[in-house]
């Protein structure tokens, strides 16, 4: 019994692809224009704080409709979609793989679709994939994600003596990749980089979208 038995999966999934799924990309291309477009650096430091905040709450948006999309046969999806966040559950479940082994591990059964339904699962099984098989973006991911806690649970920055802000690390997380140095400092952030958040929001907003098309489309076969 899902904890969330009143709310029709159908009509969650359809508002969310073509409503929902638009509001963090709307509001991170909101801040890094203003981010680009001011010289302040207390107001860049501010920007990037929640360009970077937003980004991995979107992020971990995706991680839970992948897993919800897994899981769907074995429990309701909307609870699985509410679990917390494990940074390795895509990477680990799509790396080398090839596009009929996505397909397996999504637990998508084609043969009851027609060719031309058939044909477009697979093309956003392949668009999806192309993201997470790359190890340099689930490098990045990784690293990442221990500044994204330091932001989100008590905004931990420091300000120092030469107006950058700092993201506070427990002393195990000093050395770390070189990835992961180049953000530890805020205001290292350049115009190019910043834009670099903006688009892997929007390529996480269609691998959403993708997701929820995939299992719109086995409720839509379902009910006929």
């Amino acid at each position: 019994m899902s904890k969330f038995s009143q709310i029709d999966e159908k009509n969650f999934l359809e508002s969310y692809a073509e409503y929902i799924v638009n509001v963090r990309p709307y509001f991170i291309k909101i801040l890094c224009d203003k981010y680009k477009s001011t010289s302040d650096l207390d107001e860049k430091n501010q920007l990037f704080l929640l360009v970077f905040e937003q980004f991995f709450l979107f992020y971990e948006t995706l991680e839970g409709f992948f897993r919800a999309v897994i899981n769907r046969h074995s429990k309701p999806f909307l609870d699985s979609l509410v679990e917390d966040l494990n940074i390795q559950n895509i990477y680990e479940a799509l790396k080398n793989k090839d596009d009929s082994q996505i397909l397996s591990v999504l637990k998508i059964n084609l043969d009851h679709f027609d060719k031309k339904t058939k044909n477009k699962i697979e093309e956003r099984i392949t668009h999806l994939a192309g993201l997470w098989r790359r190890g340099d973006f689930y490098k990045a991911m990784k690293n990442l994600i221990p500044l994204f806690n330091k932001i989100k649970h008590k905004l931990l920055v420091l300000r120092n003596e030469n107006g950058i802000y700092q993201i506070i690390l427990e002393d195990q997380q000093k050395p770390v990749e070189d990835f992961f140095e180049e953000y530890k400092d805020i205001s290292n952030i350049s115009n190019d980089n910043i834009d670099y958040f903006l688009d892997m929001a929007e390529r996480i907003k269609c691998a959403i979208q993708d997701l929820i098309a995939i299992r719109l489309l086995e409720i839509n076969e379902i009910t006929k």
